[in-house]
């Protein structure tokens, strides 16, 4: 008896080892194929990215797609992820992210979720922003000029005390921003406006001067944001000057753009000579366009390749074949043995979006045609808009694809399927008109533009907003 009991024992063990071998042996073929598994799919989906300190939506599109605004698409792509797989958590709030939550970045956005993304309200960091409202990037300005700036999302106040999201204006004189965490002094080429002030005079010698918009704390230390600074380049008119309209830039299509996969370009250049190559001759060359590759150094040969178009002709106009999604285009006059010049008016950049149905992508929009962004106004000024893809017809009656516009002066966009209200900030145009006039106070106004149903219900559709910063003269 006592042998048949032993005789089992030893066999139960014996199973049980052989088991306990076989799982060994097979489970590191199962993590294997599931990691060749998740490796298949981040090379083809995308992949995982876990929120550090400091991160926001705008700032993790930026480090990976070169461009902030493309935010939405790793919100949709999470939400999306949470759906089938309980270690990504749901975005409820694009503003606010936990550190150690787990994001997924899609390798490369379709057409449609970059062009969704180009319109979309950005969330976080692009929320806050300083600017200059005028004068605007390559104008020509007398010796003794007024400068507007403006900014988002940040509290502009006195300096003296060091205040969370708050600070002051500085400006910079054909000098390089100041690095983050460190003190902008005082000189006459850096500007100091420590009382809050958002306009000032400059008074420059003539010719081309670069100036840089930076907001710092009050302490005068810069912060680390690139929102938080602006880059314009103005030429002073008068007896020294040269070429006061000098510069070169893209006519269409504008920066933001939703184009076909065959794109037509319109360049422009004034105060230079655009000339055929093979001959160098004093303010003169011709011009060049950088696909997705940055600007070639002054003094370097632009080389001629499928993403380096050279127009030795003189050509002014060109047709582009690009593959869906975002690209970025940079026009570069160059002399005519292809040498880069040293001059950053002689450059352009622009941002588009490639669909190949560029159509349904683009069918619908509003927007104002005047006063256009930047604009400086007197109070009366009239306002037109325009709407395309969309009927705009009196309030009353819900119908499909229909409605007509408000204007939001300095208020934030209403939510979409929330109700609009009337009153000083919130303009209706029930009667379908696409015109008006409007009295401000002097000062620097943000305009808002946004489409709403019979019944001024907000669209959810980013499309049918357009928004323009005025500034209203005193």
């Amino acid at each position: 008896m006592s042998r048949r009991i032993g005789f089992g024992v030893i066999t139960f063990v014996v199973s049980l080892i052989f088991l306990c071998l076989l799982f060994v042996t097979l489970s590191p073929v199962r993590v294997l194929q599931a990691t060749s598994l998740q490796h298949t799919q981040q090379q083809e989906d995308g992949q995982p990215y876990i929120v550090e300190s400091g991160d926001s939506l705008y700032k993790i599109a930026e480090k990976f797609y070169g461009n902030g605004n493309l935010w939405p698409v790793i919100e949709q792509a999470t939400n999306e992820k949470a759906q089938s797989d309980k270690t990504f958590a749901s975005i409820r709030d694009a503003q606010f992210l936990r550190v150690g939550q787990k994001l997924w970045i899609p390798n490369q956005p379709t057409a449609t979720t970059a062009a969704k993304a180009t319109t979309a309200k950005p969330a976080a960091q692009s929320e806050t922003h300083a600017h200059f409202v005028s004068p605007a990037n390559g104008a020509v300005v007398p010796s003794t000029f007024q400068v507007v700036m403006a900014a988002t999302g940040v509290k502009v106040e006195p300096a003296g005390e060091v205040r969370p999201n708050s600070g002051h204006m500085h400006i910079l004189i054909d000098e390089d921003f100041v690095d983050a965490g460190e003190i902008i002094i005082n000189d006459p080429s850096h500007r100091h406006f420590g009382k809050g002030q958002l306009t000032t005079a400059l008074t420059l010698t003539p010719g081309i001067h670069v100036l840089r918009l930076q907001f710092a704390d009050g302490a005068h230390m810069a912060l680390n944001n690139p929102q938080l600074l602006d880059t314009i380049t103005v030429t002073v008119a008068g007896a020294e000057a040269t070429s006061p309209t000098r510069g070169v830039r893209f006519v269409s299509p504008q920066s933001g753009a939703i184009v076909s996969t065959t794109v037509d370009v319109v360049m422009a250049a004034n105060g230079v000579t655009v000339e055929k190559a093979g001959e160098i001759h004093e303010n003169a060359g011709h011009m060049h366009i950088l696909v997705d590759e940055e600007f070639v150094p002054p003094g370097e040969i632009i080389v001629n390749d499928p993403t380096h178009h050279h127009f030795g002709k003189g050509q002014l106009t060109a047709t582009l074949e690009l593959d869906p999604g975002i690209h970025v285009l940079r026009l570069q006059l160059a002399d005519g043995a292809h040498m880069a010049l040293d001059d950053a008016a002689l450059q352009d950049t622009i941002t588009v979006v490639v669909s190949s149905d560029v159509h349904a992508l683009d069918s619908k929009s509003v927007r104002f045609v005047s006063p256009v962004e930047g604009a400086t106004v007197t109070s009366p000024f009239d306002v037109v808009m325009s709407a395309t893809g969309v009927t705009v017809e009196k309030a009353g009656e819900i119908h499909e694809n229909a409605g007509h516009m408000h204007i939001l002066v300095d208020e934030d966009f209403v939510t979409g399927g929330e109700l609009i209200i009337n009153d000083p900030a919130h303009l209706h145009f029930g009667k379908g008109q696409l015109t008006t006039t409007l009295t401000l106070d002097p000062g620097v106004h943000v305009l808002r533009l946004q489409l709403a149903d019979g019944a001024h219900m907000a669209f959810d559709d980013p499309r049918l907003r357009d928004t323009v910063t005025i500034t209203v003269a005193e």
